[in-house]
């Protein structure tokens, strides 16, 4: 280990490796290091790219990564960090006592606004959740913890309760619109402070999502419908949304870009840009 950094607390295993709570032991600021394991030898080419795009990531809603540490047997990335992150925040709160609506709306523009400059930079977070937003001294949300593919979307990535349906039903060509549905997760739990699809299994995620959702058809998503069969799969019928009633206490325009984010079929799930000018952030919503 670095001697410049001290791991403090073991977070959490993920395929390429740990992920610790640290400490820089020259500033005495807490870091977030992610430590990445060398298979045979050396590192997979597609996790050093994507090492490459995090050092060129510098937005004011992103955690940076300060170093890049070089050990015989794995890289150590040294992300900044800060002892709070959105999901705490939201547990802190009083029993009862909601997010005020402009702070929701706060968070929800700053989260998106970050990862609007990751997608235009090819770059996709794949891992959106309450645990990985960041809040520094400031009330500023920072995101954190993007995933470091060494190939194709897993059923192992991210909480289930932000995983998009089509990463769930193992298709192999998800893209950033994946990261939209998460947001549209958290979106939602910013409103009520409570998961939106709480499953405690992919299939039963499955099966909460399609029963506040619509039920999935050839009509509205002939993806999901040649995919199902093989998850052995009770598809639970709902034939009416019922996200006006799950999250009351958003208004009109938001829950219209809740839906949009959480469109079944990801070409025509709303894009970060178009959060952005939706009609939810302008001065007739508010």
């Amino acid at each position: 280990m670095p001697y410049d950094y001290e791991r403090i607390k073991l977070m959490r295993l993920e395929a390429f490796g740990m992920v610790y709570a640290g400490r820089d032991r020259v500033s005495g600021k807490p870091v977030l290091m992610k430590i990445v394991h060398k298979k045979d030898g050396s590192i997979p080419q597609s996790i050093v790219g994507n090492i490459s795009l995090l050092k060129q990531l510098q937005h004011r809603n992103l955690a940076r990564l300060l170093n890049v540490v070089t050990e015989l047997t794995c890289h150590i990335l040294i992300f900044e960090h800060f002892p709070m992150d959105l999901g705490q925040y939201m547990r802190s709160l009083p029993p009862g006592e909601m997010l005020d609506p402009v702070q929701v709306k706060v968070y929800l523009h700053q989260i998106t606004d970050a990862v609007l400059f990751c997608h235009n930079r090819q770059v996709l977070h794949r891992n959106l959740m309450p645990a990985n937003l960041l809040i520094d001294a400031q009330g500023t949300i920072k995101v954190t913890d993007f995933d470091l593919p060494s190939s194709n979307w897993t059923e192992e990535l991210g909480l289930l309760w932000y995983r998009a349906p089509e990463v769930l039903l193992g298709s192999t060509s998800c893209s950033g619109a994946a990261d939209i549905w998460s947001i549209g997760c958290i979106f939602a739990e910013l409103a009520t402070r409570m998961p939106l699809f709480p499953g405690a299994t992919p299939a039963e995620q499955l099966c909460c999502i399609f029963t506040i959702l619509v039920t999935p058809t050839k009509e509205n998503c002939p993806d999901f419908t040649d995919l199902l069969p093989h998850y052995q799969l009770t598809v639970p019928c709902s034939i009416q949304n019922k996200l006006a009633s799950q999250v009351p206490n958003l208004g009109a325009a938001g829950i219209d870009l809740l839906k949009r984010c959480l469109e079944y079929n990801p070409t025509l799930r709303i894009s970060a840009k178009q959060i952005l000018e939706h009609e939810y952030f302008g001065p007739e919503a508010r």
